[in-house]
């Protein structure tokens, strides 16, 4: 089922650790020009909340950094930085850019996608070269269905910093849901090449590698996203699609079973796991996973009858899936 696989493996990569770290070296004065003492105890605040998830209260520290160093206002409660525009910023430094960067990336993992667009627009106003500002837009206008302002806007991070896996990562998936396997192939590599500790790559070349018809290749990486730490569900239902693939139903099925143990709403996973019941000749215990993917997915009700009819079609013929 490609739009149930595409809803189940593109989960928009966007790294907190990249922004922490460029944001570490602030220091703080009071004379003018400089950035106020009391705006990097807020940003620093704000750092530490976004580490412990605490998405709330980093917002309101990177709110108040924001209002401290920007001095439109004599207090920070009275300030409101919805109405700002870049030439109204008394001290336009790289800590004023940074801390929407911040604040975009807080925001966008509450999936505020607009607050966070917003966010991402003034540090880019602040600081057009600021790479990893873009890399938060295109993420942000990609949740946002907006896929051609995404694809332009990690073109341009790449154009300003050719090794940000972040952005290869994201474009890759963008390729990928665009039809365009040989370039995602190739954004997956590098980002791979970039850092082979970070997971996320792996598990989307996965599916690449799927397409690809090299099912054992797409194994190997779901495997290596799982020991890297990405989400095991997901990953699971990745490796168990390569084994329905390769016409392992067991194995299939026993992938499924562990990532609904995981997680209880893992529509996709219940959608293949009805899939190879039936493929194995038990369409009878599959009913209850396809009732359940329907619950989950009303919209897709018609997608799934369809793949359930091949799939039973199939089952008689004795084709692979």
């Amino acid at each position: 089922m490609r739009q149930a696989e595409r809803e189940g493996k593109c989960v928009m990569r966007y790294s907190i650790l990249l922004v922490l770290l460029a944001m570490g070296g602030f220091v703080g004065h009071e004379s003018k020009g400089q950035t106020p003492q009391v705006a990097v105890r807020y940003y620093r605040a704000g750092q530490e909340k976004m580490k412990s998830g605490d998405w709330d209260a980093a917002d309101d520290n990177f709110t108040k950094a924001i209002a401290a160093n920007a001095r439109l206002k004599t207090t920070h409660e009275r300030f409101d930085d919805s109405q700002s525009r870049s030439n109204e910023i008394s001290v336009s430094d790289p800590f004023t850019a940074n801390a929407y960067l911040n604040r975009g990336a807080v925001r966008f993992h509450q999936a505020k996608f607009a607050k966070a667009l917003a966010d991402y627009d003034r540090a880019i106003r602040v600081n057009p070269k600021l790479a990893q500002a873009y890399v938060g837009r295109g993420a942000s206008l990609y949740a946002q269905g907006d896929r051609d302002g995404a694809a332009r806007d990690f073109d341009r991070a790449l154009s300003l910093d050719d090794r940000l896996l972040e952005a290869y990562n994201n474009r890759g998936v963008l390729r990928y849901e665009l039809g365009d396997v040989d370039g995602a192939m190739s954004d997956l590599d590098r980002a791979i090449a970039i850092d082979g500790t970070v997971a996320e790559p792996y598990y989307h070349r996965g599916y690449v590698w799927l397409d690809k018809k090299d099912y054992s290749a797409g194994i190997a990486d779901f495997n290596r996203a799982m020991e890297l730490g990405f989400y095991e569900a997901l990953s699971l239902v990745g490796r168990g699609l390569a084994f329905m693939k390769q016409v392992k139903l067991d194995l299939a099925i026993r992938d499924f079973d562990a990532a609904i143990k995981i997680d209880s709403s893992n529509a996709t996973a219940y959608a293949y796991r009805g899939l190879a019941l039936i493929l194995s000749g038990r369409e009878t215990e599959a009913l209850p996973d396809l009732n359940r993917f329907i619950e989950l997915k009303p919209q897709m009700k018609r997608e799934l009858e369809e793949k359930v009819e091949s799939a039973k079609q199939l089952k008689r013929s004795g084709t692979p899936f």
